[in-house]
């Protein structure tokens, strides 16, 4: 075996050029974004959400994938094929290669991957030169993992080892390279808003990275493990194994978060000195004439639980209908509580929080969304949790409202809510790790809100961005599940679709302001759990036509291997999800609600879809440039004199 060392420095140089064209981009944060990094994002709005488009890119993935499988033999032998040349570069003897892999499936993972952007590239409404430019993140991505799968090749040819582009290994690099390139298509294609500029105080995380890095550690180690003993009982192949990983990928962070609530410490709430310390609420309103009285009811039933003087302050912002009548009408009946209304002009929920956290006083505020209904004793909780002085953010267990009938969104927004604030958040708080306390009911300090200068303006997800400038602080973030309040959950598609087209939006906008890559480490949460988000999504696309991959194995020949291992993963899979929202279940509501549990793969790609769906709506970069100089005129901005900031406070 001779090498050549010319062509193998040749390969990896391009490996290494391909890489940085995939990474370079994500540490730069948005330049389209003329805001101040604190409460103020002045980007282009979004546009409305149109599912056609979205729905015509899944079909047409469908058909694709469907014809990826149905000659994945030729697919991969192409592959195999463009691989092996590259491994000549290196090698001048074509018989000194050696191939270790476990099929075809993680081939077909790969080009499946890189078919999203051309695809997305086709439906997306942008100008030719930017659908070239979304469709070269294929480019890349199949130069980068055919560049790496030749390297891969190259050290077992040399070393003998066990190792290879379509084994195990090299199918979790792929999935990593995956999320690389999709956050770089985020970044290159999307205008999003700029990085934070709130600053990190100290190194106050290195514990909980700690225990996170040891926990994913040992999770993977136990489960690798694992994999190899089932393979060995049940004399299966490496390429089964290879289609459990891919297939069950998700079920990961189930069991890491099992594990993080196994091995680690509960965050403890402290000893008040008053019991029952003032508390102002804000609450921001715009046509909540439906709601606003039974908010402000519940909130007086559970002042007279808590015992302590509890006041409201409800912005209204700009209403056209009659929520300032209703909410001064049922204030004169209230016994337990002061109740406030600002009247304001329709500026957007961001400046009505704003506006009602200029008018408070005490340190523990707590915003309640309008159309949110809170238990009697929501409040008694809160001065415990705010005597740890750790603690800068108290969230709740939610459930749908059920006074105007129960719909299947709300058996499934049950479901969700169970599984997301009662085990995800759960484990999330104990590494100090949440990156949203939904504004439904979210209790903080006023002190730190002052030093982030309040809510931001102009995107979406201002709660979850409240969450992380906090959490810049230093301050712990918590979930108290022995808080109860009941929400408004969409109840048709319609409403359901924009929310979620707005929630996915959130969760971008979010990324963008606080990315690790340029705004600093901010414990777990931003270089685990949000990636993980975003892991999802990118390989929602894949990953959203596993059902037709199973069938394809299963009807097709000469798939014994693939069948087993895809009915393994996907019992695996699903079985695990199902058999932690049963237990959530059973520990958190009523059996009854167990016959909902099937659908919730239905409610899954629902989501899925409308993730897509959401992608269609942001402004793109190109539309930026010429938009930018007209900006300030399609934007509305809110007065500056009610931004809140610390020296504000400090003057009145």
């Amino acid at each position: 075996m001779t090498i050549n060392y010319f062509g193998l420095g040749a390969v990896v140089t391009v490996a290494l050029a391909a890489l940085g064209a995939g990474v370079l981009p994500l540490f730069s944060p948005s330049k389209f974004d003329l805001g101040n990094g604190k409460d103020l994002v002045i980007i282009p709005k979004s546009a409305k959400g149109d599912w056609r488009r979205p729905a015509m890119l899944m079909v047409t993935i469908i058909f694709a994938t469907s014809f990826v499988l149905i000659d994945l033999h030729q697919v991969a032998r192409l592959y195999k094929f463009a691989t092996l040349a590259v491994v000549l570069i290196a090698f001048n003897s074509p018989s000194a290669h050696r191939i270790v892999s476990t099929g075809e499936i993680p081939i077909a993972i790969r080009v499946l991957i890189a078919l999203d952007y051309p695809l997305i590239a086709l439906f997306i409404r942008a100008r030719l030169v930017r659908r070239l430019a979304i469709a070269s993140n294929a480019i890349i991505y199949l130069i980068l993992t055919i560049s790496l799968d030749a390297l891969e090749m190259i050290i077992s040819s040399t070393t003998g080892l066990a190792v290879g582009p379509f084994s195990i290994e090299g199918t979790l690099l792929t999935l990593f390279l995956s999320t690389v390139i999709y956050l770089r298509f985020l970044h290159s294609t999307f205008v999003l808003p700029g990085v934070t500029s709130v600053k990190r105080e100290g190194a106050k995380n290195c514990s909980d990275t700690i225990r996170v890095l040891s926990i994913v550690t040992g999770l993977l180690l136990i489960l690798g493990i694992g994999l190899f003993s089932l393979a060995s009982i049940f004399k299966m192949t490496l390429a089964s194994l290879t289609v459990i990983g891919i297939t069950a990928y998700p079920a990961f962070y189930t069991l890491s978060s099992l594990l993080i609530i196994a091995v680690t410490p509960k965050v403890r709430p402290g000893l008040p000195r008053n019991s029952s310390p003032p508390l102002e609420i804000i609450t921001p309103a715009y046509n909540e004439s439906a709601s606003i009285a039974s908010m402000i009811k519940a909130i007086d039933a559970g002042a007279l639980t808590y015992g302590g003087p509890v006041s409201i302050i409800i912005a209204d912002d700009g209403s056209m209908d009659d929520t300032r009548d209703q909410a001064l009408s049922v204030a004169s009946q209230c016994r337990w509580v002061k109740v406030r209304v600002l009247s304001l002009g329709h500026a957007g929920k961001a400046f009505a929080l704003n506006s009602a956290l200029a008018e408070t006083s005490t340190e523990i505020v707590i915003r309640i969304d309008a159309d949110t209904i809170i238990d009697s004793d929501a409040f008694l909780p809160l001065p415990g949790w705010f005597a740890n002085p750790e603690i800068g953010l108290v969230g709740t267990l939610p459930s749908p409202r059920s006074d105007e009938g129960v719909t299947w969104f709300d058996h499934m927004r049950r479901l969700e809510e169970i599984k997301t604030f009662g085990f995800n958040l759960l484990a999330q708080s104990r590494v100090n790790s949440i990156n949203c306390i939904p504004g439904t009911f979210v209790a903080f300090r006023r002190s730190a809100a002052l030093r982030v200068s309040g809510f931001a303006f102009g995107m979406n997800g201002e709660d979850a961005d409240f969450t992380m400038q906090i959490s810049r602080l230093g301050f712990r973030a918590v979930v108290d599940t022995s808080i109860k309040i009941k929400e408004d959950v969409p109840s048709d598609i319609a409403s359901f679709r924009e929310q979620r087209v707005r929630w996915t939006r959130a969760v971008l906008h979010t990324w963008s302001r606080h990315s690790p890559f340029y705004a600093g480490l901010v414990g777990p949460r931003a270089w685990f759990f949000y990636p993980k988000m975003l892991s999802m999504r990118a390989l929602s696309l894949a990953r959203g036509v596993v059902p037709l991959w199973i069938l394809a194995s299963i009807f097709s020949r000469g798939t014994a291997t693939t069948r087993e291992g895809a009915l393994i993963a996907f019992g695996i899979s699903g079985g695990i999800t199902l058999s932690v929202l049963m237990v959530l279940v059973i520990r958190y509501d009523n059996i009854r609600r167990l016959p909902w549990l099937p659908t919730v793969f239905l409610y899954s790609l629902l989501k899925r879809f409308i993730g897509i769906e959401a992608l269609f709506t942001l402004p793109l970069i190109d539309d930026a440039r010429w938009r930018l100089r007209n900006l300030t005129n399609e934007t509305a901005y809110p007065p500056t004199a009610n931004h809140v900031t610390e020296e504000n406070w400090t003057k009145s």
